[in-house]
């Protein structure tokens, strides 16, 4: 049995993934997270992520940094993924 995680206002930016939010089953959202992220302009995402095209360079390297190697901290994310666009600009 999975644990349940409840989202709140204090956990809401660990999950945000660019302009969506993407909730998995074991997920409980506050009314006062849904009213934030319509605020945010933050598309609710019930399905599964999708490999597609549709998901940037930059989200995509979020996803993978939260659910591979649990690294949720927007400083070090973002370090990561200047680090990752200045290597896939120069051809690394």
């Amino acid at each position: 049995m999975n644990k349940k995680v409840l989202i709140t206002l204090r956990n809401i930016e660990k999950y945000i993934c660019g302009s969506e939010f993407y909730v998995s089953k074991d997920m409980i959202l506050l009314p006062t997270v849904k009213d934030y992220l319509k605020e945010k302009n933050i598309k609710l995402s019930y399905n599964k992520i999708k490999e597609s095209k549709e998901i940037s360079l930059e989200d995509r390297i979020k996803i993978i940094l939260k659910k591979e190697f649990n690294v949720i901290e927007n400083d070090k994310v973002n370090r990561i993924i200047k680090i990752v666009k200045e290597m896939v600009g120069n051809g690394n």
